[in-house]
């Protein structure tokens, strides 16, 4: 949606920004709420692994797990359905 109309977008492009934007999102959340998380988690070593897995994600520093992400996304996109 832009400017309040749809349009069709390149579905490379709209994956990796859906990537980019949400594990920014979310490792925002975690560095906000890194107190919080670790009273929920209680264990810092998943809790540091979420946050690593998302920091790799949104950097892009592993190849293999952004090409899986990004292809399930495509996915997800290309499966879901306007009702």
């Amino acid at each position: 949606m832009e400017n309040n109309l749809w349009k069709e977008k390149d579905i490379n492009s709209l994956s990796s920004k859906l990537i980019h934007d949400n594990s920014e999102v979310l490792l925002l959340y975690c560095e906000d709420n890194e107190l919080k998380l670790s009273n929920v988690i209680q264990d810092e070593e998943k809790y540091n692994f979420i946050k690593n897995k998302l920091f790799i994600v949104y950097n892009k520093s592993d190849n293999q797990k952004y090409n899986e992400v990004l292809t399930r996304i495509k996915d997800l996109v290309k499966n879901s359905k306007i009702q």
